[in-house]
């Protein structure tokens, strides 16, 4: 069967649209961080409590804790080193405000980050192997064009329907079922945008969102049902969000990734590199020390 999920035309560069890769990743890093910030203030207190959830924020900083899912992804700190580098305060108060390992700290890349990395190095942090990769793409003036999937129908969930994105991304992460709770409180929230891509019996097999931060938009919160992966689902949900954003007034949209590491397959990369972002930068991983964490 010929593939239906191509991109209909070439992709945009961030230079052909007069954005820079600094604009383009100082606009992602901003967008990330503002969707992270409404994740973190939508949390209900009981299940904070249940779970030992906590946020704090230091300047345009934030950190997460979460004791109960011991990964990085909702253990870290990330948006220091934005004005100037990391300084041990910064990180004396990351390594308190995530108390529960691992800890990560992800500086800010640009003009200060090689001396945030000295500080990290100084004080015993271990570099992860990969970094994320953050990606942009302008949405100029000329519609966004979705390609037709006759596979799987892509639609918006309304904000009674809430549950049904959160128990496919938790189930399509490989989650605890607790998880769920905490996504499906983002249906219905000013700014967020919920989606799924449904097989032709109707069945939820992939979800995606986006968060609309004024001319800027965040794609993000992507998944697929592993039994139901290379069916094109990601390049449908993106292609919708894309064309969605856009209508809402998003000059950009960003989103991120694992940077792709010799050997491995990057679908997830290809398919933002297939819809037409551009890598804008690298943020790397730093895991802090036993004795801090």
């Amino acid at each position: 069967m010929m593939r239906t999920d191509v991109a209909p035309s070439r992709p945009h560069d961030l230079h052909d649209a007069g954005m820079s890769d600094e604009e383009g990743l100082a606009g992602a890093l901003e967008s990330e961080l503002a969707a992270w910030v409404d994740m973190a203030e939508v949390v209900a207190p009981a299940w904070a409590g249940a779970h030992g959830f906590a946020y704090a924020r230091r300047g345009r900083a934030l950190a997460l804790s979460l004791r109960d899912l011991p990964v990085g992804m909702f253990n870290r700190a990330f948006g220091l080193g934005d004005d100037a580098p990391v300084t041990r305060e910064d990180i004396d108060w990351a390594v308190h405000a995530v108390p529960h390992p691992p800890v990560w700290l992800q500086p800010t890349p640009g003009p200060h980050e090689a001396a945030s990395l000295q500080v990290l190095r100084g004080l015993g942090f271990e570099l992860l192997p990969m970094r994320w990769a953050k990606l942009a793409k302008p949405l100029g003036p000329a519609a966004v064009e979705v390609p037709a999937n006759d596979r799987l129908r892509v639609r918006e969930l309304n904000a009674g329907e809430g549950v049904l994105f959160a128990t496919t991304l938790q189930a399509a992460m490989g989650l605890p079922p607790w998880m769920a709770e905490w996504s499906a409180r983002l249906a219905g929230r000013e700014g967020w945008h919920l989606y799924v891509a449904e097989d032709p019996q109707d069945r939820a097999i992939a979800c995606a969102a986006l968060f609309m931060n004024g001319a800027r938009a965040w794609l993000g919160m992507a998944a697929t049902h592993a039994h139901a992966r290379n069916r094109g689902a990601q390049r449908a949900l993106m292609w919708r969000r894309l064309a969605d954003a856009q209508r809402r007034g998003a000059r950009v949209a960003s989103t991120e990734t694992g940077e792709p590491m010799p050997g491995q397959p990057s679908p997830s990369f290809n398919n933002m590199l297939g819809c037409g972002f551009r890598v804008c930068g690298y943020r790397t991983n730093w895991k802090a020390p036993a004795s801090n964490s």
